[in-house]
């Protein structure tokens, strides 16, 4: 037990030391997720920032894709997070793909 006490202190700790508003956000958004597991609260938290996520030009990823369309896979929260970083990066987002049919014709 005196362990996982020294490991919160440590934490706090250095939640003292970020340096910014934004890096304590992202900090508690992390440790939000690491202990509640829930995806759709940690990415929306992201995305909620509206910062314009960049993608590194020099991968594969973007030497392929560039001007093609975009067929995502999942319409909830994190393929809309993943079209606003992929359209803020210049990609064209043609549609969603989803096996939730609640999510269907949008």
């Amino acid at each position: 037990m005196m362990k996982n006490i020294n490991s919160i202190s440590l934490l706090g700790k250095f939640y003292d030391l970020l340096q910014d508003d934004e890096s304590k956000y992202l900090f508690n958004l992390r440790m939000n997720y690491l202990i509640n597991r829930n995806t759709d609260d940690f990415t929306l938290g992201i995305a909620s920032m509206n910062k314009k996520w960049r993608i590194i030009e020099d991968d594969d990823f973007s030497k392929y894709y560039k001007g093609q369309k975009i067929i995502l896979w999942g319409a909830g929260s994190n393929g809309q997070m993943t079209e606003k970083v992929l359209t803020s990066n210049g990609f064209h987002v043609y549609g969603y793909c989803d096996n939730d049919n609640h999510l269907w014709g949008g």
